[in-house]
């Protein structure tokens, strides 16, 4: 990955946790002002999308072309051929607060991939403790079933192509996907419950594999996993795994008697005892969970049933093109933020030498490339004890700092690898018209493409320390006619 491109990723990976935080805030108010259902899976989902959704839009953005940045080919380019390489001074030593600013996209790398690493280790972690449990455990037979209605279940779920295994483990029942849609049924329960209570629990594990929810649990978890960062975008997850645990429990109850509520209730319970201290199998359980304030609204609403508004179609279509827009909306402000500053047009100035017979025409107002300019170097002969000419000016900048065009041109070229001079690193070229031209080395980044044309004081990249440097700093060459001159008195 290239420097921009992983700084892009930085910033929008970071940019999601306060849009995780505000699609919170704006989801959780809407849903009590609304009196939703606290089973309206999808409106969670919808909010969960909103919190990084605009992050991922954005990083696609500045992967594509952008459309102010034509082909270079419909550019007209300078006719001036590039300057020549000079030998260039490796220039002032690096401090140590300079290698930290230097280094400090690496730092939050090396601790986002050390997160990264530990998300990912305890997902397959869980993930081989599940195929392990699966593996353990045995088919369910029908004569191990406490009545007719469970037996009826059982074939219904065959010939739906679900299974039915008994483990040992002290777990609650939870279903799985893969390798084939499976229903796990603890041995202790399977024993404990009734035919109505077990009836119950065998429709609620169905209805899950019904609304693909291991599935949408999965996809939901790869996002997670690479934002584990995001407690926002964690916390709006535990709501939609919770609205899916109610929308089960009114699929399995629908209809049902009071008595049988109160059997599916204490079976809850039984499941929740059974699960008790047992981190791996309770957290891949959908029958169970370990939140105190979740677990009594699932008891309220299994006896008496959900009283709150469910989301309307067409409501539910509003709040999503609503969240798409305004997603839609902060991704391009967020693309916008990173990219370039998009080119003014300006007319082509002719590119010609001075012409002998006539006086050479005034040099272009050229501006500091630096908004803090210090300089390091002069140009001339170096200081002994090490006497070498300098046909340049350095610029005390630390790595990042932005470089802008000091006065209007066109790019003669943008490369990390300039012809017969690979110490200068990489190099922007500006044509400034009348045989002027400006260099600048050892840049971090550019932002900019052979053939656009700039305005004075647009971004061209970022300064750095590539090439033959000891530190991060600017070099600039300023030619004219194809020979260089002293840069300091044409700044102003």
């Amino acid at each position: 990955m290239s420097t921009p491109a992983l700084h892009a990723w930085l910033f929008c990976a970071i940019a999601s946790v306060p849009l995780a935080l505000l699609a919170w805030l704006i989801g959780s108010g809407m849903h009590r002002v609304l009196r939703l259902s606290h089973a309206a899976a999808g409106y969670w989902i919808g909010v969960w999308t909103l919190a990084w959704l605009p992050a991922a839009l954005a990083l696609l953005v500045l992967a594509l072309p952008a459309p102010w940045q034509p082909a270079s080919d419909a550019w007209p380019t300078a006719t001036l051929p590039l300057p020549t390489a000079l030998t260039v001074e490796p220039g002032p030593a690096a401090s140590h607060w300079d290698l930290l600013a230097d280094n400090w996209p690496l730092a939050i790398t090396a601790v986002y991939l050390g997160g990264f690493g530990w998300s990912l280790w305890r997902w397959g972690r869980s993930a081989l403790g599940l195929r392990r449990l699966r593996r353990a455990s045995s088919s369910l037979y029908s004569e191990r079933l406490p009545g007719a209605q469970c037996k009826a279940q059982v074939r219904r779920l065959a010939r739906s192509g679900i299974t039915l295994r008994v483990t040992q483990q002290p777990t609650s029942p939870f279903a799985l996907r893969w390798p084939r849609p499976t229903i796990l049924l603890p041995a202790a329960l399977l024993q404990a419950l009734d035919d109505r209570s077990l009836y119950l629990v065998l429709r609620h594990e169905a209805a899950h594999l019904a609304r693909h929810d291991p599935q949408r649990a999965t996809a939901m978890r790869v996002i997670q996993t690479l934002l584990w960062f995001n407690p926002f975008l964690h916390r709006i997850a535990g709501r939609v795994q919770a609205a899916a645990e109610l929308a089960c429990d009114a699929a399995a109850l629908a209809p049902a008697s009071i008595q049988a509520r109160r059997g599916y209730a204490e079976a809850y319970l039984a499941a929740l005892r059974l699960s008790a201290g047992q981190g791996l199998a309770a957290s891949a359980s959908a029958f169970s969970g370990r939140d105190p304030g979740g677990h009594r609204l699932r008891l309220s609403q299994m006896l008496q049933g959900d009283r709150r508004r469910r989301l309307h179609p067409l409501l539910g279509f509003a709040l999503g093109a609503a969240a798409l827009a305004s997603g839609s909306a902060l991704a391009l402000v967020q693309a916008r933020s990173l990219a370039p500053v998009p080119p003014a047009p300006v007319a082509q100035a002719a590119a010609l030498p001075a012409s002998p017979s006539t006086p050479a025409p005034a040099a272009p107002h050229f501006g500091y490339p630096v908004a803090q300019p210090r300089v390091t170097s002069p140009f001339g002969n170096t200081r002994p004890p090490y006497v070498r000419p300098h046909r340049g000016l350095d610029f005390a900048a630390r790595r990042g700092t932005p470089v802008l065009a000091p006065a209007d041109g066109i790019v003669s070229t943008a490369t990390t690898q300039y012809p017969g001079g690979a110490q200068y690193g990489s190099v922007v070229v500006l044509d400034h018209g009348n045989g002027w031209q400006s260099l600048y080395a050892h840049l971090d980044s550019f932002d900019v493409h052979t053939g656009q044309t700039l305005r004075a004081g647009t971004r061209i990249g970022r300064a750095g320390r590539t090439g033959k440097v000891t530190g991060a700093h600017l070099h600039l060459e300023i030619l004219h006619s194809g020979k260089r001159i002293d840069p300091a008195p044409l700044l102003h």
